[in-house]
């Protein structure tokens, strides 16, 4: 899912697409879904700072604009929520911290929806901040045929800064395309964290090898 041309530069220095490649014809509507088990290792180092176990405290400042008609839609009212959110999973022999591309991606999705990860890229952009570049597949399956029902395709950015002692914000601002590659809805929006717990190595979670996952990659990288 290659980007075609961009537009739309963000405050990290990172543009939009106005176009995608069109989705794979495995994954366009109508085709029977075959989830691939992935064996990808991909990982990145984060900043220290940034690392634990946070609780997501509210999401604010939200809108959306429809491409093509230009109108967008700001929801006001601050959503709080209480979700916890792993930011680092594992750490090497010398104490660098790091984050997996692909265990977001392999955790369930609810109303049978599947994100298949096309790219992912990490950037580190100073000792308490680093921003996270992916683009991928959302296909929403019928439970009983697996026909695929609906594709559309996903571009995210999204910056993770420290602003206090405990306290994390993320920016984020996602577009998503059509299964042609057409632009569709542009959202952006922050949500403010709270740290419960500093970081300690999640070996498993939701039934995902993590730790494994890890081995390989420092036995490859």
């Amino acid at each position: 899912m290659a980007p075609v041309s961009s537009a739309k530069t963000l405050e990290v220095g990172i543009e939009h697409s106005e176009l995608l490649a069109p989705v794979p014809d495995a994954f366009q509507p109508g085709k029977v879904f075959h989830k691939a088990k992935s064996n990808d290792d991909r990982w990145a180092i984060i900043p220290s700072e940034a690392a634990g176990k946070w609780q997501m405290l509210r999401r604010y400042g939200v809108s959306s604009v429809d491409i093509k008609t230009g109108v967008r839609t700001k929801k006001t009212a601050d959503k709080y929520e209480n979700s916890i959110t792993y930011i680092g999973y594992q750490n090497d022999p010398d104490g660098n911290i790091y984050t997996s591309a692909d265990i977001e991606s392999k955790l369930p999705h609810s109303n049978g929806t599947y994100l298949i990860p096309a790219s992912w890229e990490l950037k580190t952009n100073n000792d308490r901040s680093f921003t996270v570049v992916k683009r991928g597949v959302s296909v929403a399956v019928d439970p009983d045929s697996h026909v695929i029902r609906e594709t559309k395709q996903l571009e995210s950015f999204a910056t993770f800064q420290v602003v206090a002692p405990n306290r994390l914000v993320q920016r984020y601002s996602s577009e998503w395309f059509n299964a042609a590659g057409e632009a569709i809805t542009l959202t952006e929006g922050q949500t403010e964290m709270e740290k419960i717990a500093n970081f300690s190595p999640v070996d498993e979670l939701n039934g995902i090898d993590i730790k494994s996952s890890f081995r390989r990659y420092l036995k490859h990288r």
